[in-house]
């Protein structure tokens, strides 16, 4: 087929220089891209920075959670952030302090289990019955994490202990800024 090409099929000079262009043109966005997103990768940190550790720090220094002006309301909460912990030993350990510690309640089980065809009656009741029907299971718990920083914050709102670092929490302050309506 590339035999057959003949003159009108060639691209002229003028085509070629504009292809040239855009090429350059499309390789300068793209390094502006990159540049942009770096940009914004690191005002995200600049800002989490000032939200979660020099405003909090500062207020709790200063003696205030809040901080009005004519324009601007600044105040500080407490939050809780992560989620149970993926090693199996130190997940174990975690749910075993939640059970202990009034927390059994947000544990949620899940059993998995694989079934041919034709076992529907099987599947009805296949918790009960899973070992005498030799059907291989998976049996999992878990705690969403979500429901988890939830349970520690009203625990420690309540003055109750939480283990953050066995349960895999992160407890801190967070600033938030709204402007005032007027």
């Amino acid at each position: 087929m590339e035999d057959d090409v003949t003159e009108d099929d060639v691209p002229s000079i003028e085509n070629l220089a504009t292809l040239k262009d855009m090429a350059l043109r499309m390789l300068e966005i793209e390094d502006a891209i990159g540049f942009h997103e770096e940009c914004l990768k690191q005002c995200k940190l600049n800002y989490d920075e000032l939200r979660h550790r020099v405003i909090p720090d500062f207020m709790m220094e200063a003696g205030v959670h809040e901080f009005k002006t004519e324009t601007h309301h600044l105040k500080i909460g407490q939050v809780v952030r992560g989620s149970l912990p993926q090693d199996p030993d130190r997940r174990s350990l975690a749910l075993a302090w939640l059970e202990e510690h009034d927390g059994a309640d947000i544990i949620k089980g899940t059993v998995t289990a694989q079934f041919s065809r034709g076992q529907t009656n099987a599947q009805q009741d296949f918790i009960a019955e899973l070992e005498e029907y030799g059907i291989a299971y998976a049996s999992k718990r878990d705690v969403h994490h979500s429901t988890l920083e939830a349970w520690a914050r009203e625990r420690m709102r309540d003055g109750k202990p939480v283990e953050l670092d066995l349960l895999g929490l992160f407890s801190g302050y967070r600033a938030s800024v709204k402007e005032r309506k007027r």
